[in-house]
């Protein structure tokens, strides 16, 4: 059984999904709207320094395999890209999703007003799939907490340039850092169902807290730069 449900979902059509405009469920209850997935970009075609393709390939095996599943912890995988615009990022991912034959969900965090929200809409992705969320450098970092202004509704999530209006997920007056969603797939949430690859996104690698490269919260970081 296992193996024809592989073989039904490599022969399936796959999807790319986005948070559903105006927040409404579409007509199967879900909060997530889709639509075919056809980038071309595989390994065979992707421009890469030939050790890091493979090991990457070899990552993703070993992970679809149960190989680099932990006991009693979430079924999952993280990634970190980074490197400038332009440099294989989009073209990167596609050739994960085409080798592993996963569907995409791309998590615009500024479109998310909670907590609670964050958490619905994760468990709302299917299994086998990959989660992509970017540009993880504009998120509040723990050590800036303290000093994010207190005013009750930030004028928007995101402006690099403005203090007043740092990019954040509030609920009440609880505000989502960086540390806060990394966390959330080692939750309870993981029970609901397995198998998914999360994938963050930077171009500005040196804003990154020096305390979330050290730890075991990205499994691969990989450098698109240099390619």
């Amino acid at each position: 059984m296992d193996k024809a449900n592989d073989i039904r979902r490599k022969n399936q059509q796959r999807l790319i999904y986005t948070i559903s405009l105006g927040r409404s469920l579409n007509s199967r209850g879900q909060p997530w709207d889709s639509g075919p997935f056809k980038h071309p970009s595989t390994f065979d075609s992707l421009t890469m320094d030939p050790d890091m393709k493979r090991n990457i390939m070899e990552d993703l095996s070993n992970f679809t395999t149960g190989q680099a599943q932990q006991t009693g912890g979430a079924w999952k995988r993280s990634y970190l890209l980074y490197g400038l615009p332009g440099t294989g990022e989009s073209s990167t991912i596609a050739a994960m999703a085409n080798f592993l034959y996963y569907d995409i969900y791309v998590l615009e965090l500024t479109q998310v007003r909670s907590k609670s929200e964050l958490l619905n809409l994760l468990m709302k992705t299917s299994s086998k799939s990959i989660i992509v969320i970017e540009d993880i450098d504009r998120l509040v970092n723990p050590s800036k907490r303290s000093k994010m202004p207190q005013a009750a509704t930030p004028q928007s999530y995101y402006d690099p340039g403005a203090s007043d209006s740092v990019r954040r997920l509030e609920d009440g007056n609880n505000t989502i850092t960086l540390w806060e969603l990394l966390n959330f797939p080692d939750g309870l949430w993981s029970c609901c169902g397995s198998e998914r690859i999360f994938i963050y996104t930077t171009s500005h690698f040196e804003k990154l807290d020096p305390a979330l490269l050290e730890s075991s919260l990205m499994d691969m970081q990989i450098c698109m730069s240099q390619y």
